[in-house]
């Protein structure tokens, strides 16, 4: 038995996450992503590129949902790719795709009326 190759076919990801209430209002959390690499190809797409090296990403985030005279505000602040590592999805050519984000930093304010 010879495992094939795959013509195009995501990789394995394995994603951690957690959140640490810090107060009754704030909440932080982290998310570790790894993905696996992806070479199982034919010899054809490993030739023009495709195929993706492993990468893990780092994601961070804090939630204030507010209270007291605030209970109609809240805040949310995450902040994406914390080390902006270059990285590609499987299935993915470094010659014709662009790579995923960099850093990316996303602020939230709302309030109900």
């Amino acid at each position: 038995y010879q495992k094939q190759p795959y013509s195009e076919a995501p990789a394995d990801k394995l994603t951690f996450t957690t959140n640490y209430q810090i107060t009754e209002t704030i909440n932080l959390g982290i998310q570790a992503r790894h993905h696996r690499g992806q070479m199982r190809l034919s010899e054809r797409y490993l030739e023009r590129g495709y195929g993706t090296q492993a990468a893990t990403i780092y994601n961070l985030n804090a939630h204030y949902p507010g209270s007291g005279p605030l209970a109609n505000f809240s805040a949310r602040l995450s902040v994406d790719n914390v080390t902006d590592k270059r990285y590609l999805r499987a299935p993915a050519s470094s010659e014709n795709d662009a790579s995923e984000l960099g850093r990316n930093v996303k602020l939230s304010l709302s309030y109900q009326f």
